[in-house]
């Protein structure tokens, strides 16, 4: 995923049609769409890491206890992505 969403010369249908799959994705993923996608993807876990508590809070949305590694937890499980969130 880094190779298609951080150089724009590997901006291939082939990779973007990858990450539209791998993300299950509403509509396929088009080279005008990477920016907001990583955008919105760097905003989740930034928020994610910053309330990254060992207990469940809504200070900004609802999570459990210890969100990182339940959403490393959900990204091998649903989508077999492994590396993305720690």
């Amino acid at each position: 995923m880094e190779n298609v969403l951080h150089f724009p010369s590997n901006f291939t249908a082939a990779g973007l049609k990858w990450v539209s799959d791998t993300f299950k994705l509403c509509k396929p993923l088009g080279k005008g769409d990477v920016p907001a996608f990583k955008d919105y993807l760097n905003n989740l876990w930034t928020n994610i890491a910053m309330m990254d508590y060992p207990y469940p809070t809504t200070f900004l949305m609802p999570l459990p206890g210890h969100p990182v590694k339940v959403l490393g937890k959900l990204e091998r499980r649903y989508y077999g992505i492994v590396g993305l969130v720690w």
